[in-house]
């Protein structure tokens, strides 16, 4: 009887340790992420002024005429410039160079 509750104790002593080491990974991990969130928190609160007034676009064209709009586009706002620019090859489902 003496042998059956210390080998019952010293299972659930064993148990208890497991969540106990579980509890405190999961603890870790959310003081972890909590650090992330408040620091992406920090970087938009820092970042919301310069955002401001800034404008992005994505057009599409189905006539092989992007090009052109893009142009007039640019020409209309102060500032404004292209940043990324693709043009089809050779082998692309569009007319080779155009965009």
């Amino acid at each position: 009887m003496k042998k059956s509750i210390l080998i019952l104790f010293l299972a659930l002593l064993a148990f208890n340790c497991t969540e106990n080491k579980q509890n405190n990974e999961q603890i870790e991990e959310l003081r972890q992420l909590r650090a992330e969130l408040d620091s992406l928190n920090k970087l938009k609160r820092e970042n919301s002024n310069t955002m401001k007034g800034q404008i992005a676009t994505f057009l599409t064209f189905q006539k092989e005429n992007a090009e052109q709009a893009m142009n007039f586009y640019i020409g209309l706002f102060d500032n404004s410039k292209i940043v990324d620019l693709k043009r089809w090859e050779k082998e692309g489902p569009g007319k080779e160079i155009s965009i």
